[in-house]
């Protein structure tokens, strides 16, 4: 198997309208070592490999989506906790697989070998379990899914526009203000606003008062949708 070195995206978490958090990592032979840069992620381009064939090799794959500002720090944290879960899972599985042939085809296993494999049957629970608490348990907060459940009505991916580098929120915020000055519709409007005005606050703007028109801006969403239904 050859030593592969490069960067893969780890840490799936808060899917909002089928858009979830990644965050890309360097990485040794698959397993995250440290983490580069989050996104917005719509999926994957491309993937380059170069490097000496069966020996060793350097990979790296493209990223459809929209960067984050700053490394999201929940999807850092499953990325590595699921990493040591699939370490413990297998750590217990193999040579509990090992251990249960050889007690079908040899002799009852010794009080030593016993003890062994209750260990490592408890070792492959943990990594089994605490696996899939990851996926259950790294949701997004209301706000932040509401934010980016409206955002992505517009934007076409359900990013929240007061996370993003600076440079794409000043384009989000030219964006949004020249909509609005179209002729649209009501809710259009709302929506144009709420990216405007969490474009402001990735810019540094009146961040408190940012926040509160941004919770103004829901309540009129939500309460427009609740009137719809």
């Amino acid at each position: 198997m050859p030593i592969t070195v490069g960067t893969d995206t780890y840490g799936r978490v808060k899917t909002v309208a089928g858009t979830p958090i990644v965050t890309k990592f360097a990485m040794l032979q698959m397993v995250p070592i440290y983490p580069v840069q989050s996104f917005y992620f719509a999926g994957v381009g491309p993937t380059r490999w170069s490097g000496i064939p069966f020996i060793a090799g350097s990979q790296s794959s493209a990223i459809h989506g929209i960067p984050l500002a700053a490394v999201d720090r929940m999807s850092v944290v499953v990325a590595y906790a699921r990493g040591l879960c699939a370490i413990l899972f297998l750590l217990g599985f193999v040579p509990l697989l090992i251990g249960g042939i050889m007690s079908i085809s040899g002799p009852p296993p010794d009080r030593f070998a016993r003890i062994a494999m209750v260990v490592c049957a408890i070792i492959f629970f943990i990594g089994a379990i605490g696996g899939l608490l990851t996926y259950t348990l790294a949701r997004t907060p209301a706000r932040e899914h509401a934010i980016r459940h409206y955002c992505a009505e517009l934007l076409g991916i359900s990013a929240d526009p007061a996370r993003v580098p600076a440079d794409i929120s000043a384009r989000l915020d030219q964006l949004a203000d020249e909509r609005c000055r179209c002729d649209a519709t009501t809710r259009n409007r709302l929506l144009l606003q709420l990216i405007a005005v969490r474009a402001k606050i990735a810019q540094d703007v009146e961040i408190d008062r940012m926040e509160l028109k941004t919770d103004e801006l829901l309540a009129h969403l939500q309460h427009a949708d609740r009137v719809a239904a």
